[in-house]
């Protein structure tokens, strides 16, 4: 892919699953920002993705405080929940013992 001029492959592994992304082309992480920002997402969610992105496999659990430490605890649910709506994310289990992972 990089011999090519496109960015590298993105993997990820969940407990029961196996992704692959190829993407074409050499878009900068600004033009990738925007193309999530057209799907409808805001600056928190970006943050949530990110932060699952960068955490290791074992523990991509998303702290609401570690991405959006001034937001409120009801505003950052809202956008989990859409990002879960969206199928980016997905809810493990209940009430305070829930996390998510990328899906």
């Amino acid at each position: 892919m990089v011999q090519n001029g496109h960015p590298q492959p993105e993997f990820i592994a969940t407990p029961h699953s196996f992704t692959v992304i190829l993407r074409r082309g050499n878009r900068s992480c600004a033009a990738a920002r925007g193309a999530r920002m057209e799907r409808g997402m805001n600056e928190r969610q970006l943050k949530a993705l990110q932060f699952l992105q960068q955490q290791p496999r074992a523990s991509q659990t998303v702290s609401t405080t570690s991405f959006a430490p001034t937001s409120s605890p009801e505003t950052l649910r809202l956008d989990l929940n859409d990002l879960t709506d969206k199928g980016l994310i997905m809810k493990i289990g209940d009430k305070k013992g829930t996390y998510y992972i990328l899906k």
